[in-house]
């Protein structure tokens, strides 16, 4: 009997302090985003999103970066994400990122594609000509605007666009099998990751994540063996300092398989 209650002792006091961790972290969180969304607010008074101002702010720490993603994908969109991407396009697109795409459980953008395409027409009609909504091949770039003829490839897969090519290498694989024209032995990781790799289109070298919790949030495993993945800020209307500081965290990141 004195055993049990020696245990329900233990029980009671750990299940207190879990919560009470839990309380604590979920008080600097609170801490944290108040004062980032003040940070943004005064940011965006001093600044209010001149967007010479952001050219000039981006220009100037490109020339102190050591690489530059090719590919950049955002994961965990929202609703109220439309202005977050259209800010995101316009500054890849001054520093020559060529691909982006945005990716999320709930399909949001995929679904809403002409929206955003609107929206963007609106807000930054000048950078349209810069954008490719449909090309899958894209000549490579040099130096964001400042080059002539600069293109920005949008994707915007959703959850299933990926399963259909799946299940098609694998009946391919199942017949080449069968009427032996490759043997078994053949296929192995490397060989899949090259079947599947998407053509004309490099694996995202960066992934930015809406909200504190880091999740892949289902893309595809094979596209982000090299992914650096890096958390937002949970709230919205991210700011050219955040991304630039993002910039900096991928640009001092060595990438390695699984990292």
């Amino acid at each position: 009997m004195t055993v049990q209650l020696e245990k329900h002792k233990m029980f009671i006091i750990f299940r207190t302090l879990l919560i009470l961790i839990h309380l604590l972290y979920s008080l600097r969180l609170i801490i944290y985003n108040s004062c980032l969304i003040v940070h943004r607010k005064c940011i965006g008074y001093w600044y209010k999103k001149n967007p010479k101002i952001e050219i000039e702010m981006l220009v100037h720490s490109m020339n102190k970066l050591r690489k530059l993603p090719e590919h950049v994908v955002i994961l965990g969109e929202k609703k109220d994400c439309i202005k977050d991407s259209i800010q995101i396009i316009s500054w890849c697109i001054t520093l020559g990122i060529p691909f982006i795409s945005f990716y999320g459980r709930k399909d949001f953008l995929s679904q809403h594609e002409n929206a955003l395409k609107q929206e963007f027409a609106v807000r930054r009609p000048e950078l349209m000509e810069y954008i490719n909504w449909s090309q899958l091949h894209i000549p490579r770039k040099e130096n964001g605007i400042t080059g002539s003829n600069t293109v920005i490839r949008i994707l915007l897969p959703c959850k299933n666009s990926g399963k259909g090519g799946v299940v098609l290498l694998t009946q391919h694989l199942a017949e080449a099998v069968t009427t032996k024209n490759l043997k078994i032995e053949e296929i192995n990781e490397n060989f899949i990751c090259e079947k599947m790799t998407l053509k004309g289109i490099p694996d995202p070298d960066l992934a930015l994540i809406h909200g504190h919790i880091c999740s892949t949030y289902g893309f595809l495993p094979w596209h982000i063996r090299t992914t650096g993945f890096v958390t937002l800020p949970e709230c919205h209307n991210v700011s050219v300092k955040d991304f630039i500081w993002i910039l900096k965290k991928y640009s001092k990141r060595e990438q390695r398989y699984g990292e």
